[in-house]
């Protein structure tokens, strides 16, 4: 039994001796890059998809554009009158730059300003009739505190001074002038008529001459009419 062991061992010796030098001097199988087998699965993968949507485009039916509008009716037209004189249909016409379809009314012209402003005049207006007291050049004397100084006017527009006029003075020595204007009904001015409108001031305690102008204002802001003056002289 020995001797037996001894044989199979002395063979498989000699075996390996036999295969160990048929491989002697040849190089090594390189070690697999897993790196490079993962790349080429994924490209595998990626032309099976682009191959998979490439016929499933083919296979879809054709989409169909939706169908172009009916080219647009011509739009019926009537006369002014109201008849149905007119043809049927006319088309619309093509308006060009600085012209204007006869299908649209024409607009207004706009007023211009210099006709508001007669418009304005005419229906406010004043005319300075007489100086109900100190008229111009009046001798005065510097201990008089207060004087009234009243001016006859006459309303010749076609509107009636109602609230809100009032008499502002807008040029020279105001004097220390009170407020005329109108508040109450029963003092409303009608058109031509005739009126005494008044100021109270103080006499200047400096000799000479001293005088200043008013215009009557509308309700509006608009001053109109003759502008009314008083100038005194101081000794």
């Amino acid at each position: 039994m020995r001797e037996r062991i001894k044989f199979w061992l002395a063979s498989l010796l000699v075996l390996s001796l036999f295969l160990s030098a048929c491989t002697f001097g040849q190089e090594p199988e390189p070690t697999p890059d897993v790196g490079a087998i993962f790349t080429a699965a994924a490209e595998t993968v990626q032309a099976q998809f682009a191959l998979q949507l490439t016929q499933t485009a083919l296979a879809a039916p054709t989409a169909t554009l939706p169908p172009l509008p009916p080219t647009a009716t011509l739009m019926p037209t009537f006369a002014l009158d109201g008849s149905n004189n007119a043809p049927a249909t006319t088309p619309l016409a093509t308006l060009g730059v600085g012209t204007q379809s006869s299908i649209f009314p024409v607009l207004g012209t706009p007023t211009p300003l210099a006709a508001l402003a007669t418009e304005a005049e005419q229906c406010n207006n004043s005319a300075f009739i007489d100086d109900v007291t100190y008229p111009d050049g009046t001798e005065i004397r510097y201990d008089e505190q207060r004087i009234q100084k009243v001016w006859r006017i006459q309303n010749t527009g076609t509107c009636t001074w109602d609230d809100g006029y009032v008499l502002v003075q807008y040029s020279g020595d105001n004097m220390n002038a009170s407020k005329w204007q109108i508040i109450y009904k029963k003092e409303f001015v009608e058109p031509e008529e005739i009126v005494d409108i008044s100021v109270e001031v103080s006499v200047p305690s400096t000799p000479g001459e001293h005088g200043g102008c008013w215009r009557m204002q509308s309700d509006n802001g608009y001053y109109f009419g003759t502008p009314m003056c008083m100038l005194i002289k101081v000794k």
